[in-house]
């Protein structure tokens, strides 16, 4: 009984710590230039992985949410220009995939809308403005990889526990159709 007292207290110490070691990094890398391009990825891509970890052992979306916006802040905290598109476009799928691990076991609907959105700003910054008419096929593999990820994540729980879709799910689907629709055709 004691331990459910605390349950806001330690999940508020949990993400202040998270979000330290998340900007303590960042200031190693962006300020005092102490570690590299590398370094700072992967410790930064590893913390997002313990949040995808911890909030599944501990059922707390709040772990869950600080992974899923660090993990996509990253590549803009270490610059975008510094990140091959391939290497960027990757990260993504793996994030995207951690969520899709994720909803298999925990019904976190906001988990997976911000993933979907999430995703769908890094593509399109990408596309505005780094796109070129010969990456043409690179840009719509990765699009085709995200809208089946998401596909997936809209129906997964659906298939897997018998549950009906609800609102979300739909709105989840329409909107990656919408998505995919425009970015094979603009």
């Amino acid at each position: 009984a004691r331990r459910k007292n605390y349950a806001v207290i330690s999940q508020g110490l949990h993400g202040g710590g998270i979000g330290i070691l998340y900007l303590s990094i960042f200031a190693a890398f962006g300020f005092y230039h102490l570690i590299g391009v590398i370094p700072a990825f992967l410790f930064m891509s590893i913390i997002t992985l313990y949040c995808g970890f911890w909030s599944t052992r501990t059922d707390w979306i709040s772990s869950a949410v600080i992974g899923l916006i660090s993990g996509f802040l990253t590549p803009f905290l270490i610059g975008p220009d510094k990140i091959a598109p391939s290497l960027l476009f990757s990260y993504v799928v793996l994030l995207d995939l951690g969520v899709l691990y994720i909803s298999f076991y925990k019904k976190w609907e906001a988990l997976n809308i911000g993933s979907f959105f999430l995703t769908q700003a890094v593509f399109y910054n990408w596309y505005t403005i780094s796109y070129k008419q010969d990456s043409w096929l690179f840009a719509v593999s990765f699009a085709t990889i995200f809208f089946g990820i998401f596909c997936l994540l809209s129906i997964l729980r659906n298939f897997v526990y018998k549950e009906r879709s609800d609102r979300i799910d739909v709105i989840l689907v329409l909107s990656n159709g919408v998505a995919y629709f425009l970015g094979l055709f603009s």
